[in-house]
């Protein structure tokens, strides 16, 4: 015998779903769970950039201030010795106000800590000093006194421009903001390098200082100086430029795609650098201002206009111009 409708007590009828018309309903909300998604991911990828932007913003206004008191730019790096080392975003501390991050959970408050970055995840470390992996009675005692010293984060400085190796820095053709050689020719207890005057970059407008950082990826086969918890994770160079470029890196930022010959590391760093920000850089100019777009509007070794951005003389430097 079939039910039909039960009767309530105000004589009306309480029918339920029969099972099409809750799959039906369950197949609406998938449809619409799978256009809204997308719209939601692509929202919170812009709130990323948009945090990150602002980020930058503030690390060049630390920059400004620190030129102001000083009258030269930042180092990319002072000292060699692990005690002493001090690298760009040291000298920018006591100016933005934040601490370059050393956790794995950065406060969202410091303006060394990019959203994109962090959720990929990227490693941060600050001056952090680690023995190497020596395995015998002697080496382990090597390694109680020879030691390295790692940094790593977001964000980068422009440290060589499009000049490909130190040996350029060190006859003078010191084409980003690294500095010159001639300090530590002429007083060795000062530092590395002898900093970049104001005065000596000609166009502030356009030269890029600092920005996102060009990304690696540690696997247990290449990072043996950091410790196994790093692998798998994604790391940012403290220094960037469009020197040291292979064919598959060309390829990459000139038409964002990734050759198949390339390592699986490789392959992992181009692709997080591809997804940090859905394909976009961010840079701090000289002159203050913030640029956002494609990466190729940075990197594209082809371009004469995009070269001359990461010199602080303004000048293409086609001869630095790189075979495979």
């Amino acid at each position: 015998m079939q039910r039909g409708p039960h009767p309530t007590k105000s004589g009306s009828t309480h029918r339920g779903f029969t099972l099409t018309e809750l799959l039906v309903v369950i197949s609406v909300i998938a449809i619409l769970a799978s256009l809204l998604l997308p719209a939601l991911s692509r929202a919170r990828e812009a709130a990323h950039r948009t945090v990150c932007i602002n980020n930058v913003r503030q690390q060049m206004l630390g920059v400004s201030l620190y030129l102001s008191d000083n009258g030269v730019y930042p180092l990319l790096q002072k000292n060699r010795n692990v005690s002493s080392k001090q690298f760009w975003f040291d000298f920018l501390e006591p100016y933005t106000g934040s601490r370059w991050p050393s956790s794995t959970h950065p406060s969202k408050t410091s303006v060394f800590a990019c959203p994109g970055y962090t959720r990929l995840p990227g490693l941060y470390m600050r001056h952090q000093s680690y023995a190497p992996p020596l395995s015998t009675e002697e080496s382990a005692a090597l390694s109680r006194t020879f030691r390295f010293e790692a940094s790593l984060g977001a964000y980068s400085y422009n440290g060589s421009g499009v000049g490909p190796t130190l040996r350029s820095v060190a006859e003078g053709r010191h084409l980003g903001l690294r500095g010159d050689w001639e300090e530590i020719k002429r007083h060795p207890d000062r530092g590395l390098f002898r900093p970049v005057r104001e005065s000596q970059v000609r166009v502030p407008s356009q030269l890029i200082t600092l920005g996102d950082a060009s990304l690696g990826f540690l696997s247990s086969e290449n990072s043996p100086l950091i410790p196994e918890t790093a692998s798998g994770r994604f790391t940012g160079r403290l220094a960037f430029g469009l020197y040291g470029r292979n064919h598959s890196e060309r390829t990459f930022f000139e038409t964002g795609s990734i050759p198949n010959d390339v390592s699986e590391t490789k392959r992992r760093a181009l692709s997080g650098t591809a997804k940090r920000h859905q394909g976009r850089q961010t840079v701090g100019i000289a002159d203050g201002h913030v640029r956002s777009g494609p990466l190729r509007d940075f990197h594209d070794l082809r371009q004469e206009s995009i070269r001359r951005l990461w010199n602080h003389d303004n000048q293409p430097h086609g001869e630095f111009r790189q075979s495979d």
